[in-house]
Parts: C-alpha cells; sequence; structure tokens
C-alpha cells in the first residue's frame, strides 16, 4: 500500500495555482517500531522563516491496539539536543502529525542536517516518517526511518545494541564498534 498527501488548490511562491504532494512508501512490519526500539529520520531541517530554508513534518502512526508512548529527540549531527526530548502518546490505531517539527520543539535559528530519534516506550508497533518541506517552493520529499542500532555521533561508524553483531564500521573491514 502507498498513500499519496497532497494539496488540492496549492499555490507557487510566484502564485500559480496547482497541486502538489508527494508518495509515501508503505513499510513492512520490520520498519516499525516497537517497545524498546529506536528509529531514525536523518537530514531533517528547521527554519525560523516561512519562506526560505526548509522544516520537517513528523508523522507517526500507532498500529497497535493499545496506546503508545513515544520519545522523540532532535539531534544536530554531531549529536548534540537541538531541543529537549518529548513524548507523544498516541491512542490505540491513531496517528498524528507535529507540523513545523523544529519550530514545535521551539529550535529558534536555522539547522540543517538534524536527525529525528524516535524511541517507543511502550507500546507499539509504530510506524514514522517525515516530510520535508522547501519554504520557498513547497516542494516536498519524504524521510523515511532506518530502524537501526545508534550510529555513532560524529564518529562515521555504527554503535551495536548488546547480544547483537556490529555492522563493520565505516571506511574499513573489522570488528570492533564505533
Amino acid at each position: 500500500v502507498v498513500s499519496r498527501t497532497f494539496v488540492a488548490n496549492a499555490r507557487s511562491a510566484s502564485g500559480v495555482p496547482g497541486t502538489f504532494g508527494f508518495s509515501i512508501p508503505a513499510q513492512g512490519t520490520g520498519q516499525t517500531v516497537s517497545a524498546g526500539e529506536t528509529a531514525w529520520l536523518t537530514y531533517a531541517s528547521s527554519a525560523p522563516s516561512a519562506s526560505s530554508g526548509f522544516r520537517t513534518n513528523l508523522m507517526l502512526l500507532n498500529a497497535g491496539t493499545a496506546t503508545t508512548v513515544a520519545s522523540v529527540a532532535l539531534l544536530r549531527g554531531d549529536g548534540t539536543p537541538a531541543a529537549a526530548t518529548r513524548d507523544y502518546t498516541l491512542g490505540r490505531a491513531s496517528a498524528a502529525q507535529q507540523t513545523d517539527l523544529g519550530a514545535a520543539f521551539g529550535v529558534t535559528g536555522p539547522e540543517s542536517n538534524l536527525r529525528v530519534v524516535v524511541t517507543v516506550k511502550r507500546g507499539g508497533p509504530l510506524l514514522v516518517g517525515a516530510s520535508l518541506i522547501d519554504n520557498a517552493i513547497s516542494s516536498i520529499a519524504y524521510l523515511p526511518p532506518a530502524k537501526v542500532d545508534q550510529p555513532g555521533d560524529g564518529a562515521y561508524g555504527w554503535g551495536a545494541t548488546p547480544g547483537r553483531p556490529a555492522p563493520a564500521p565505516a571506511g574499513g573491514a573489522g570488528d570492533r564498534a564505533c
């Protein structure tokens, strides 16, 4: 199943009428996030201007039969927090969208190369995704989730969950975890 979201009565920055939107690919059960698991969305952005830069909208869908609580963190490329972490609570079989994620989290300056980190604290499975919107022309791109062990912040390698093998670090073979 693929979904498409669009604006039927949109206007470009120059006032030309039309439509715009994007397709959201289906996610398999292996891409859902359950209690104790984390999904990463990379290359998110935030801009204080409504007419330049990029903004990110976060999409959450609780596919479970019970309430789900997810912790959402917004990190810079170097791993430092861009804002305080916050929790989102979704009822069973419900969806939520946080528009302009950076602004909602209180980010005041332009930020690019942000990572959205979603960890399910209770419940699930949760489907996660985001849209990256160009504020100047309203062009939209989909940011798919990556459900992986925690990337090594700034080390361009990967960490591993205890008991699971570590992938080879970036830049060469080996059995070390970064």
